[in-house]
């Protein structure tokens, strides 16, 4: 269904289903759904993590309430949590860290290497660019090991500073 009417007042949900075929490469994939009604036209933003076929970790990112609105040169803060899916022991994971725009261009990344022995929890901190525009970025989660990709992301908002942050 690609148009229908919706009276005013009302609501309608949609579903959409990704499908990431076999072939694909395990990665982040970021677009956009545009809406449009008359004259009104909104973005949604999108983003897909596509994993390896058997990652060895699963990745959780959630970012606390009060860092889901930063500042230009404030810092997102995110909860990682790395939990073990096959039974591999005590190994270093290699993580890397991106947040992006809207468009998927990287604006700060870091990487590190941590070891794991069946979980790990840890909190990451990137320090967002003075000249990043207002709006809509993710934070994303890159865990690597043996070839495995597992990953998550949360989006979170950039916005102006107020009259008393400047």
């Amino acid at each position: 269904e690609t148009e229908f009417d919706l009276e005013a007042g009302k609501s309608k949900t949609i579903v959409i289903n990704f499908t990431a075929r076999q072939n694909t490469i395990p990665k982040l994939y970021q677009g956009k759904l545009i809406v449009k009604s008359g004259s009104i036209e909104k973005e949604v933003l999108i983003a897909i993590d596509v994993e390896s076929k058997e990652p060895l970790f699963d990745v959780i990112v959630e970012i606390p309430d009060a860092f889901l609105q930063v500042v230009p040169g404030g810092e997102v803060i995110a909860n990682i949590k790395l939990l073990e899916i096959n039974q591999v022991g005590k190994v270093d994971v290699d993580l890397e860290y991106l947040v992006t725009d809207g468009e998927g261009n990287v604006i700060v990344s870091d990487k590190e290497t941590i070891a794991v022995n069946k979980q790990a929890n840890f909190v990451k901190s990137l320090k967002i660019p003075l000249d990043t525009k207002i709006g809509d970025y993710l934070f994303y989660v890159k865990a690597t090991y043996n070839d495995k990709l597992a990953s998550a992301s949360a989006w979170f908002k950039v916005r102006p500073k107020t009259f008393f942050e400047r």
